[in-house]
């Protein structure tokens, strides 16, 4: 999984149950990779205030998600805020 995150600048999680605690969204953003994700269980303390890692949305509403996505499609900000997030020790 890393190697594919290493390649990639976005991962999405668009999880509709429960997750206790958002490893692959760490991992992600070790990777230099901004998120937007659903915002179920952990991932939106994983991931943290909207706007800085990435974005996470409600999970019943399509048209948010697909905002949030072609934001970060658009903006490399998040990605290094990403970093930045997970080297310092959080």
């Amino acid at each position: 999984m890393l190697l594919l995150l290493k390649d990639s600048d976005l991962l999405v999680i668009p999880s509709q149950a429960d997750e206790s605690f958002g490893l692959t969204a760490i991992e992600a953003m070790l990777c230099n990779n901004a998120i937007v994700s659903t915002n179920i269980g952990g991932l939106p303390e994983t991931i943290g205030e909207n706007g800085g890692c990435g974005f996470y949305v409600d999970r019943d509403n399509s048209k948010d998600f697909q905002k949030k996505l072609f934001i970060l499609l658009r903006t490399r900000e998040a990605q290094k805020d990403g970093r930045k997030w997970t080297s310092e020790g959080a």
